[in-house]
């Protein structure tokens, strides 16, 4: 719709009127009313449509369950900025919903007034442009991107907004933003940096309030999913103890966070330590990736009739992966011991002196017994440093960051960086995610053994006179799926989360153990009648077994295991004085945060701008009538894109106003 402003007819008013020209009828008497609206897009296409609803007044207060009638054609503006699919869903789920006051009488709840703007392209109009929606707004809904940077600017607009606004009550601020803290780490802080910006130079009764939801989906703010009631996690600046926004979106409860760490600088770090827990994850899955490669090279080169094998490549996708499958399970469910007893065997070297006989003769045995294992790791711990390291640099810029060397007094100066001892921790403190990867691997060679537990595939399996299991093979089978029952529930108890270790003791000191020798029986008792072939030149041109490759590593690992349980060698070491090193990612994490804490701690900032030269000296009106959306007091839609902005260039040249192009249009 196109306006032409005449300047000789335009009129003071008494009062300041918002410039974003908008109509709503008064309330109808009938309780049912069809209504019929019109939408416009970015394009230019105009949708018409008609809806049925009932109206019984606006808004309603309720008093001991009755209903009766407040202020008759109230309405709280709400505008919602963003038009992807997330902000869509807001207007969807606002447009149904209420803000509730609590009064002396009772409860009021005032239908909501929607508005919807896509981010882009308001957040580049001026500050007077973006004030001029602002204005006499009660909620401003940011579902869109890069709050950080247009913070100041915002928050400009917020208080011209509120010096021109006719009522009383300050505009509150609900950022759903959802910004990834390696991927969009400069947008993590973007309310932060906003309520920096507002409460600059403000005295301490400003009255602004800046709100934080998280942990809710796309469906759960349209309000389709009722009667669920989802809940979202509120935290906020300038707010009470337990309090939540009061307007109530359809379908979705409001949480409070925690009362001592509710605040948007705990939104901040709750966001950050759980994309850091979702990168130990990445860090077990790329270990278990490196750890696969490796054996399924080994596997191929074995089996495959290319190679040192007599299979063809026809059986490389299912009957020679499956060896390298379970190979892979088996080493993922032992690699946190393994990297734990060559630290502590570590800890014993650089403790000469203070340790006792005992320790030194498990230091020895331990050492012996660690040679071979740890040969045969070398690879996938170096496929492990590489892939590591270009994923974490790759998403984050934390490559060679993950190596620096922790201790309990941060230094000043350059980083000192421990490569392997770093990575063997890490592998330690991902003791639950790389025993839920290997138990994957474990699952899907269960599967896969199931489909090869044949005689084309097995001859030797089966007894050629009565068609069953030898007795090796009887036990082989019985030992796996026993190991599979005891580590599936293990795995299922780690997945559960923390709990108290009286819960926890049976399953990680007993269960886990047992189900580890369980399955290292299975890899034996499969293979072991062909071990006397090993290292001979004629049998696989000298290259080992699985069988023996795969079961040696955890028999020598879970030995010197137990070994330094039943001597308490490694709870000697930790008495002697340790310094438990975090994960890396983990470490990062918290650094990152520190820094930003810092930074918005005492940062100067821009917003402290002197809203009256955005004040305009009049408020300019159209000289046509305008064509406008007719609703009943129960807003339903947003109506943003069916009108303009006012942007009548002011009579008098002292006035200091901006001006919008006349084919500026905002869409839904």
């Amino acid at each position: 719709l196109r306006y032409t402003l005449n300047s000789q007819s335009i009129k003071r008013k008494k009062t300041n009127q918002n410039t974003f020209i908008h109509s709503i009828v008064s309330r109808r008497k009938q309780k049912t009313t069809t209504r019929r609206r019109r939408i416009m897009d970015v394009s230019g296409k105009t949708t018409t449509f008609s809806d049925e609803y009932t109206s019984y007044g606006s808004p309603v207060v309720i008093k001991h369950g009755t209903m009766s009638e407040g202020k008759a054609g109230r309405l709280e503006k709400v505008v919602v900025i963003g038009t992807g699919r997330f902000g869509n869903a807001l207007v969807q789920g606002i447009r149904q919903s209420f803000v509730h006051y609590q009064t002396g009488s009772g409860m009021t709840m005032v239908p909501t007034e929607v508005f919807q703007v896509p981010a882009r392209r308001f957040l580049d109009q001026s500050v007077a442009e973006m004030a001029n929606t602002f204005q006499n707004c009660k909620y401003i809904v940011y579902s869109g991107t890069h709050l950080t940077k247009n913070a100041t600017k915002v928050a400009a607009a917020m208080k011209v907004a509120k010096n021109n606004s006719n009522g009383s009550h300050v505009t509150e601020f609900m950022d759903f933003s959802n910004p990834d803290p390696l991927m969009e780490k400069n947008d993590v802080a973007g309310a932060v940096k906003l309520w920096s910006e507002l409460t600059y130079g403000q005295d301490k009764n400003h009255g602004w309030k800046i709100w934080k939801i998280t942990e809710c989906g796309l469906l759960d703010v349209a309000g389709i999913e009722e009667p669920n009631h989802d809940y979202a996690k509120v935290y906020g600046a300038g707010i009470q103890k337990n309090e939540v926004p009061e307007l109530r979106i359809t379908g979705l409860r409001w949480q409070a966070a925690q009362f001592d760490r509710h605040d948007l600088f705990a939104e901040v770090y709750d966001r950050m330590m759980e994309r850091a827990d979702m990168d130990r994850w990445w860090d077990a899955l790329l270990l278990g990736l490196a750890t696969f490669a490796t054996t399924a090279s080994y596997a191929v080169t074995r089996y495959s009739v290319s190679f040192n094998g007599k299979y063809p490549w026809s059986m490389v996708p299912l009957y020679i992966i499956d060896k390298s499958v379970a190979w892979t399970g088996l080493w993922m469910l032992i690699i946190s011991p393994f990297a734990g007893n060559l630290l502590a065997l570590q800890g014993v070297m650089k403790s000469c002196g203070s340790m006792g006989c005992i320790d030194y003769l498990v230091f020895l045995v331990g050492t012996l017994l660690m040679i071979f294992p740890t040969l045969e790791f070398l690879i996938p711990f170096f496929l492990w440093f590489v892939f590591r390291t270009l994923f974490f640099g790759w998403i984050g810029g934390r490559g060679i960051n993950l190596y620096e060397h922790q201790q309990a007094v941060v230094s000043e100066g350059p980083k000192r960086h421990t490569f392997i001892r770093a990575m063997l921790i890490d592998m330690v403190s991902l003791k639950g995610e790389t025993g839920c990867v290997g138990m994957f691997f474990a699952m899907a060679h269960t599967f896969m053994g199931f489909i090869c537990a044949d005689p084309a595939y097995k001859t030797k399996w089966f007894d050629k006179e009565t068609g069953r299991l030898l007795w090796n093979y009887e036990v082989c089978l019985a030992a796996g799926c026993w190991a599979t029952a005891i580590l599936l529930g293990v795995t299922a108890r780690s997945l559960f989360g923390k709990a108290s270790w009286i819960r926890l003791k049976p399953m990680y000191a007993y269960a886990t153990p047992i189900g580890m020798w369980l399955a290292t029986a299975h890899v034996v008792f499969f293979g072991y009648g062909g071990w006397y072939k090993l290292w001979k030149y004629k049998y696989h041109n000298g290259q080992p077994s699985i069988t023996f490759m795969s079961s040696m590593f955890p028999i020598g690992v879970l030995l010197v295991n137990w070994l330094m349980a039943c001597f308490g060698t490694k709870t000697r070491l930790v008495s002697g004085g340790m310094y438990l090193w975090r994960h890396s990612v983990v470490r990062i994490a918290k650094e990152e945060f520190v820094g930003l804490k810092n930074k918005y701690a005492s940062a100067d900032t821009t917003a402290f701008i002197n809203v009256a030269k955005f004040a305009p000296s009049f408020v300019p009106e159209v000289s046509a009538p305008v064509k406008q959306i007719r609703a009943s007091a129960q807003l339903d839609v947003s109506q943003l894109g069916s009108v303009r902005f006012n942007n009548a260039a002011p009579a008098a040249s002292n006035a200091s106003y901006s001006r919008v192009d006349s084919d500026d249009e905002m869409s839904v």
